[in-house]
């Protein structure tokens, strides 16, 4: 699907010897800074993932991400504005939709600058350190002036916008 482009893949988190023009396998990445502020786009293809670490560590460093159909994203992101969803979970057609994203973006270099300093701005604003502890300290406050539930910790104790805020869902 990509012979025909000048591009290269770099895949983190597997672990394998085998390679091939443009794709090198790196392996688990305890600390994936370099690897995240160096991408263009970073695809993450969790179907299991409650609070997009990957994905927002990839925003804040001006990546885009491209991800799988999830609710922990598609309640967050916009799609096409912030991040680009994948369909489907099978590798072949995923990789001819990946194909059309890289297309559209290199034929429109200015959206996708723009869409990188949106993504960085929104993920500085929203998720720093200050923007976490404000938000953590409102939800303690509403938590602990709201009557006590007869029953320990669950889904009805919070309002949907509080999981949102934190960009979580509750299975």
């Amino acid at each position: 699907v990509f012979a025909d482009m000048n591009v290269d893949f770099r895949v983190a988190g597997f672990r394998s010897s085998e390679g091939g023009p443009g794709l090198q396998y790196l392996g688990p990445l305890s600390h994936p800074a370099d690897e995240l502020a160096a991408a263009d786009l970073v695809l993450h293809g969790s179907r299991f993932d409650t609070f997009g670490r990957v994905v927002y560590e990839a925003m804040a460093w001006g990546s885009l991400p491209v991800t799988v159909d999830n609710p922990a994203f598609t309640s967050v992101f916009r799609e096409n504005e912030e991040c680009f969803l994948l369909s489907t979970r099978d590798p072949a057609r995923g990789a001819h939709e990946l194909r059309g994203i890289v297309d559209a973006l290199a034929a429109n270099p200015a959206r996708y600058g723009a869409m990188r300093a949106a993504n960085h701005a929104r993920v500085r604003a929203e998720f720093s350190p200050n923007a976490m502890v404000q938000r953590t300290e409102a939800l303690c406050t509403r938590l602990l002036a709201a009557p006590r539930p007869a029953r320990s910790f669950g889904p009805d104790d919070l309002a949907a916008t509080d999981l949102d805020a934190f960009g979580a869902v509750l299975d």
